[in-house]
């Protein structure tokens, strides 16, 4: 019977070819693709506030980077924050994504999606505005961290974090990266994921497999816990934001690897108040942190079917969590 690393890796495989197949058809004809995926302009928050947007790049000196690139000795973390802002505008002005033909290019390759597919997302408008002044006189406002799945990115959902901002959260989101699809430092250093099954040597086994993935689990959980430790040295970071940033009312969401991301997270800091799971990966979790109670309020929206992660055990081990708690 072959390991779950060979199974996943002959899937892809056979996706690789057949998507192309399905898809041929629609890449010929532009009126088409912009019928199939529109990618429509985002829509516009719902909250009272304007929105701001602005990105740091931190560094953590107590991590060396264990992907072992020599561009940089230690872990490096993009993040965006998502916050109500003085003045701004409801209507649609800035773009969707910087550098947008690196996204095409990445989800592209990673996803098997021809790139003329994604050709519009280039035009896509959100009202956020970048850099904007924070608003002062709201007083400490709620924090929440988010965490992006295998291969995606710190602005993946950046319509809930607008919407979330609007209502007065703050949202701080990171680049997990070498599992983020990209990570863009600058002109001259673009750094890829090196996490997808296609990464991984031929031939090894499940034990070594699911060791790295327990690896790469607990590298991004680090990350969360290093961006907690950062807000709570905004005043020196940014004084502009920090009067808005209530370090002791902080919840975590993550998607796919991010929802494993966050409740391993739980586990590490036992001041959160509450954590929201989108189809939370848990397979990568270990045994002793899915026996634990992490005693918080947590939230899981995801598939009710098995046939969603092939592998039964991801349900059960979050069954277990969800009971243990």
């Amino acid at each position: 019977m072959r390991n779950y690393y060979e199974q996943k890796k002959t899937k892809i495989t056979k996706m690789k070819y057949f998507t192309p197949l399905i898809l041929l058809f629609f890449i010929s004809c532009a009126t088409i693709v912009r019928q199939v995926l529109p990618l429509e302009n985002l829509p516009l928050p719902t909250g009272q506030y304007n929105v701001g947007t602005k990105i740091y790049t931190w560094e953590d000196s107590s991590r060396k980077e264990w992907f072992g690139e020599e561009s940089n000795e230690f872990r490096r973390i993009p993040v965006q924050v998502w916050f109500p802002i003085e003045g701004g505008t409801k209507q649609l002005h800035s773009p969707y994504l910087q550098n947008p033909q690196d996204y095409i290019r990445v989800i592209s390759t990673d996803f098997d999606i021809p790139g003329s597919l994604l050709s519009n997302v280039k035009n896509i408008r959100t009202s956020t505005t970048i850099d904007g002044i924070p608003k002062s006189g709201l007083g400490k406002r709620p924090i929440i961290i988010f965490s992006h799945g295998l291969g995606g990115f710190k602005n993946q959902n950046t319509i809930q974090m607008e919407e979330l901002a609007s209502h007065g959260y703050i949202i701080f989101a990171c680049d997990h990266v070498y599992d983020a699809g990209f990570v863009r430092f600058s002109e001259d250093e673009i750094i890829y994921s090196k996490s997808f099954v296609r990464h991984f040597p031929e031939g090894i086994t499940d034990e070594e497999y699911w060791d790295t993935r327990e690896k790469h689990l607990s590298i991004r959980s680090q990350d969360i816990s290093f961006i907690i430790d950062q807000i709570e040295k905004l005043d020196t970071i940014d004084p502009a934001l920090s009067p808005l940033c209530d370090s002791q009312n902080i919840s975590l969401m993550g998607h796919s690897f991010g929802g494993s991301t966050v409740l391993s997270t739980l586990l590490r800091e036992k001041s959160i108040n509450s954590c929201i799971a989108l189809d939370a990966w848990t397979l990568p979790m270990p045994s002793h942190e899915i026996n634990q109670n992490i005693n918080t309020s947590l939230l899981h929206l995801g598939q009710l079917s098995d046939k969603y992660w092939e592998n039964k055990n991801n349900r059960l081990k979050l069954d277990t969590l969800v009971q243990n708690n």
